[in-house]
């Protein structure tokens, strides 16, 4: 039997009436080399790493029909396919076996048997619990301390006038939005937070990439909605302005600082013509961060985001992925593992909602929800969320657990960046002694 590759797939059975050519089952050789088109077809989409930790080492254990079983060797390894890769290895699937309505079943099958060529894949998964992150940063979203705590995002789902200028207390002070293209929500969120994770000293915040690129990186299948939203996004963090306020009634000294999350942006598309929006997700974009936030970069004022914990399914609701990004922003007490947040509406703000003071009852519960969302995205590195009576009348506290492995984690992720950093630098200096005209903060 050869496959649409032109390999010979081996062996298939063909069961009597099911339609012209009908595939039932698969042999060993034949699925064997079936799941390997799959699994480098998968490789070619997905981030070295993640490939490698998490699927060279499957197998197709059975191709019966319309039903393929992926083997895996631990539960832990299932759970993780489960949750992020298995679409695509649905599409994929049905791709390869030419099985339109092919579905796809995940088997924890302990010490998988050697595939029966010679030619299997060399690659073998190791079991761990964190995948690692690409050489390219692909795997890297970061926010920086102050936008995590500042209510800069509107997640209420509707962004309201395109025109306007909002001002809310959240955690830190008060904080104005004055925007000429809407609120920024949950995609400008997202993005922004990838964004962050491309940044490196070497570039000084210029940052460039296709669509199809951010479409990846945000683990979106590509569709050409989403290129026209992602570049609409772009344009409204480059037209908003932020403008926070902060007065200490101790020393009475008030302070405002105003910045931007975006300085400049770049879009370069093939298109039909000058106002036929391009959905191919073929053209390059490039976004020079605001200077203020490479500066805090610089000063390491940030919090890694594992783009696999933070776009998971679990977190799959806007509010729980800013509580995530708020949480990793505090480092808490007792060596980071407690953490006590008021519930309010200055929390609710910074949440970029409005719920507390709408309806305080339901969004304590949804804090709980969104509380137990973390726990199961990060597996136990958050413990517990609980919710406990304040200091006075309706005053209610938010009580989080962390793992001691947070802090072993959040200091190893400090190191590393602190070495790949000495090696940015060096190149930047090499850079700019050859060099020492070229502008430092421009696009074009």
């Amino acid at each position: 039997m050869i496959d649409e590759t032109g390999m010979d797939a081996g062996t298939a059975t063909v069961e009597a009436g099911s339609g012209v050519g009908a595939v039932v089952a698969l042999d060993e050789l034949g699925r064997h080399r079936l799941w390997r088109v799959c699994l480098e077809d998968l490789k070619a989409s997905l981030p070295q790493p993640s490939w490698a930790t998490w699927l060279a080492g499957t197998a197709l254990v059975e191709a019966d029909e319309e039903r393929y079983v992926v083997g895996v060797g631990t539960q832990i390894a299932c759970d993780w396919i489960q949750q992020r890769y298995l679409a695509a290895i649905v599409e994929t699937v049905r791709r390869h076996s030419g099985q339109a309505r092919a579905q796809v079943e995940l088997a924890v099958i302990e010490g998988l048997a050697e595939p029966p060529e010679d030619d299997a894949p060399t690659v073998v998964a190791v079991e761990v619990v964190r995948p690692p992150r690409d050489d390219e940063g692909h795997d890297r979203a970061r926010i920086e301390n102050n936008l995590g705590r500042k209510a800069i995002f509107a997640l209420q789902g509707k962004r309201g006038p395109d025109v306007g200028s909002v001002t809310v207390t959240d955690v830190v002070g008060k904080v104005t939005r004055t925007f000429t293209l809407g609120q920024l929500g949950g995609l400008e969120m997202d993005v922004y937070a990838w964004l962050l994770g491309q940044w490196t000293p070497r570039n000084e915040g210029r940052v460039s990439f296709s669509l199809r690129e951010l479409s990846r990186g945000l683990r979106v299948s590509w569709n050409g909605d989403f290129g026209i939203e992602a570049k609409r996004a772009i344009r409204r963090m480059k037209a908003m302005t932020i403008t926070g306020k902060v007065w200490d009634a101790d020393t009475k000294r008030y302070k405002e600082h105003g910045f931007s999350l975006v300085d400049e942006y770049q879009l370069e598309e093939e298109r039909e013509s000058m106002e036929a929006d391009s959905t191919r997700g073929s053209g390059r974009v490039t976004v020079l961060l605001g200077d203020w936030i490479v500066r805090q970069m610089q000063a390491g004022q940030y919090a890694e985001l594992d783009l696999d914990i933070y776009r998971s399914q679990s977190l799959r609701k806007p509010k729980a992925r800013r509580l995530f990004q708020y949480l990793e922003c505090e480092e808490g007490e007792r060596d980071g593992t407690f953490i006590r947040v008021p519930i309010n509406e200055y929390l609710a703000e910074t949440m970029g909602t409005s719920d507390c003071r709408n309806n305080p009852s339901r969004f304590r519960r949804d804090l709980l929800d969104y509380g137990r969302a973390i726990c199961r995205a990060t597996s136990g590195l958050y413990e517990s969320f609980e919710i406990k009576a304040g200091m006075g009348r309706n005053a209610w506290m938010l009580q989080i657990r962390r793992s001691p492995n947070w802090r072993l984690r959040r200091e190893e992720d400090r190191r590393l960046f602190n070495a790949e950093y000495r090696e940015e630098l060096l190149h930047l200096a090499e850079s700019r002694q050859a060099n020492e005209h070229r502008p430092r903060r421009a696009l074009g």
